[in-house]
């Protein structure tokens, strides 16, 4: 269920805050909440136990590199249970992980493995003091030793080439292991709306599906508003792939995400009250031209057009999921829409 009645606090509220906050909460990691930098997925995790950690260990650090799937091998060590090979008559996927019972006697977690992640194209593998980390799907990949630079400052995928490439063949295979490839939205286009244009309500969230089809597409927005203000008009994807139209403080910005880049275009002079007919058109290389009624308020040129469909969906009044880009997630438009057109060409 969606809508301003289950969300917490007043429905001119909003929970969560923007992304300079949330940047700041993981300092001196980089990056949070989504991303696979450090800042983004190192987490504490507290062991209670006090039969089984050492006395001599409670309530001390221990710095050793875990992740979730060890939870489940933990479990099964500490229970010296064995962990079934079929369910049902059908084979399962093998345990996943290495148990962390080690550490509670202060000895070296066993792990020969290297460790993994994957979210929405977030990528990176790590092995022993090394990571190879890269942001979006197309996003190039970055090679850190953590043990001399655990914020993630120093990129040696340069300088270590034959290290970089070997760990990034390691994620490759891992990943069409796990099926974390091939990519959900790499899909045929007719698994895609084919609609030119979409007539939208002021409250429209339309998923990926049923969301204009823009990879690699012009297109145009208008917004009808009723009430001037403040905030975020319409959004499309996320930080990966996306685009978003929004009024700050008067003045109106196009946000266009291609493979992680941020690009922006903002209007030169502000909104008056009389101003409610906002228009903005990207064509196929990468004009931006952005209107109220005729007038013209501001233009500018961005890389290209938006390179994948995005996995997130589109909104209107508001940016759910991943945000695009530096769009001020947290900024639902103050003021009254009456409706959105939008033309894909």
């Amino acid at each position: 269920k969606q809508g301003t009645e289950v969300m917490t606090g007043a429905a001119d509220t909003y929970h969560g805050y923007g992304r300079a906050w949330a940047n700041v909460s993981n300092t001196p990691f980089r990056e949070y909440k989504h991303w696979v930098h450090e800042g983004g997925i190192s987490t504490p995790l507290v062991a209670h136990w006090p039969k089984g950690i050492s006395p001599k260990l409670q309530g001390k650090f221990e710095h050793q590199p875990a992740h979730l799937i060890d939870l489940m091998a933990t479990c099964v060590d500490l229970a010296r249970a064995d962990y079934p090979e079929e369910d049902e008559g059908q084979k399962i996927v093998p345990m996943q992980g290495v148990s962390l019972k080690p550490t509670f006697s202060g000895k070296k977690i066993q792990r020969e493995d290297p460790i993994y992640w994957e979210h929405e194209g977030n990528r990176a593998i790590r092995i022993g003091g090394w990571k190879l980390v890269a942001k979006g799907a197309n996003g190039e990949w970055e090679l850190y030793d953590l043990d001399a630079d655990r914020s993630e400052l120093n990129n040696l995928a340069s300088v270590h080439e034959k290290r970089a490439k070997e760990m990034a063949e390691k994620w490759e295979t891992w990943a069409i292991e796990a099926k974390a490839k091939p990519w959900p939205w790499n899909r045929k286009k007719s698994n895609f709306s084919k609609k030119k244009n979409f007539n939208l309500k002021p409250d429209a969230n339309l998923p990926m599906g049923a969301a204009p089809m823009i990879a690699k597409k012009a297109f145009e927005v208008e917004v009808q508003i009723e009430k001037q203000g403040n905030g975020i008009l319409v959004a499309q994807g996320g930080d990966t792939h996306g685009w978003s139209l929004f009024i700050q403080e008067g003045v109106i910005h196009f946000i266009i995400c291609l493979a992680g880049k941020v690009e922006k275009v903002k209007a030169t002079e502000k909104l008056g009250n009389k101003d409610l007919k906002i228009s903005t058109k990207l064509d196929s290389s990468g004009e931006v031209n952005l209107y109220s009624g005729n007038r013209k308020l501001g233009s500018g040129k961005v890389s290209g057009l938006v390179k994948e469909m995005p996995v997130d969906g589109l909104q209107v009044g508001r940016d759910e999921g991943g945000s695009v880009g530096e769009d001020p997630e947290s900024f639902a438009f103050d003021g009254k829409i009456k409706k959105v057109k939008i033309k894909i060409y």
